[in-house]
């Protein structure tokens, strides 16, 4: 029960509301603040750490550290990004860069000091992270540094920083006996429908966690089309105690171009239509379950089980998307579709990062150039 000057209260709304002053004006008028909880020992946790809070002393622009200035550039954050993006920075700077950071002052930071932390997660024992993880790293230090910049009037802290080299890695493309060979094996068993959404994303370029959001109302028989509003994935939960905890999240997708209805083939289509007959529209799609869903790296394991199962070589999920896009290409897609499709901000992205040419169209390609004038092809040649 709450004691008397706490400022502790129940609500009508049979919530509990904590107060207590978050600062006084010029005049001394006091300035509240409120807190809100399901219950009061809640709201008495909140309280205490809000006044802590409120009672700190405001520190000068040279006295703010690294975690200081991080805080307030996640502030900022909380109201700019989504919620995964918002756990991925979380866990960046709380698994790397708080260690290292944390209680160093600003005022004693530059392009050196950064650039040899750079250099050590790079070579930290077992060979060091991947230089991606790195960059993704250091892209959030550069960030909690520029914000500092701005927001103290500090200069120069990581001017002559520089980012880790990093070389895409190739992705794989199914070869075309490959695809052949996948795709008989989905058309047998069909019944799961595991198998029939790696055939979807086979044909539409669907992604991994968009294709584990999909639900059979997103499907439209009558339209041909098929609608991705929602990706499904596994962040960290940072409103946990210790930080560690973990929770599935189905949200809108990160950017506008990724909200999008993509038509369907006509042999798939006949293929949903049937078992569309036998499952509720609000069912996710790879379960028939309005509960049940599949994660994205379970959805990834099963994946690698069945290409053992086919004797296909070992690759990503995310290859299948890389797949469809090289062999729309093959057969004549143009650009601007097929970056609609796979929903991206511009047709440079589909251009530079998912179209690959195959050895067969290669050759097939070479073998098209004819000479304007030469010898004739020796008797042996039997190509």
């Amino acid at each position: 029960m709450p004691r008397r000057g706490e400022n502790i209260y129940r609500r009508k709304d049979e919530r509990w509301e904590g107060r207590y002053i978050k600062y006084r004006e010029a005049n001394g008028k006091a300035k509240l603040g409120y807190v809100y909880g399901k219950s009061y020992k809640e709201v008495k946790e909140k309280l205490q750490a809000a006044r802590q809070k409120a009672e700190e002393p405001k520190k000068l622009p040279g006295q703010m550290s690294f975690q200081d200035a991080g805080r307030h550039w996640m502030q900022r954050e909380y109201l700019l990004v989504k919620e995964s993006t918002y756990a991925k920075y979380y866990s960046i700077l709380q698994n790397h860069l708080y260690p290292h950071f944390g209680q160093v002052p600003l005022k004693n930071m530059d392009s050196a000091m950064v650039n040899e932390f750079v250099l050590g997660k790079l070579d930290c024992g077992d060979g060091g992270l991947a230089p991606k993880t790195v960059r993704d790293i250091y892209t959030v230090l550069k960030s909690v540094l520029k914000y500092a910049e701005q927001e103290y009037g500090m200069t120069g802290i990581c001017q002559n920083s520089v980012a880790p080299k990093y070389l895409k890695q190739e992705s794989r493309v199914l070869a075309r006996e490959d695809w052949r060979r996948l795709e008989q094996y989905l058309f047998a068993h069909q019944e799961d429908y595991r198998n029939l959404g790696i055939l979807l994303s086979l044909y539409t370029g669907m992604r991994l966690g968009e294709l584990c959001a999909l639900k059979w109302r997103d499907i439209s028989i009558k339209k041909g089309t098929l609608q991705v509003s929602h990706t499904l994935q596994r962040i960290q939960d940072f409103s946990s105690r210790d930080g560690r905890r973990t929770k599935v999240v189905y949200d809108r997708p990160k950017t506008r171009q990724s909200i999008r209805e993509i038509p369907i083939p006509r042999f798939l289509l006949e293929i949903l239509y049937y078992h569309s007959r036998q499952v509720s529209p609000d069912a996710f799609f790879l379960t028939g379950s309005h509960t049940k869903y599949v994660e994205p790296r379970n959805y990834q394991y099963y994946f690698q089980m069945l290409l053992k199962q086919v004797q296909l070589p070992r690759m990503k999920f995310h290859s299948l998307r890389h797949s469809f896009a090289t062999r729309c290409m093959e057969t004549g897609f143009d650009m601007k579709s097929l970056s609609e499709i796979l929903g991206h901000a511009n047709v440079n992205i589909t251009m530079s990062c998912y179209i690959h040419s195959s050895m067969e169209r290669k050759q097939e390609q070479m073998n098209w150039l004819m000479p304007y004038a030469g010898p004739e092809r020796p008797a042996a040649y039997s190509g």
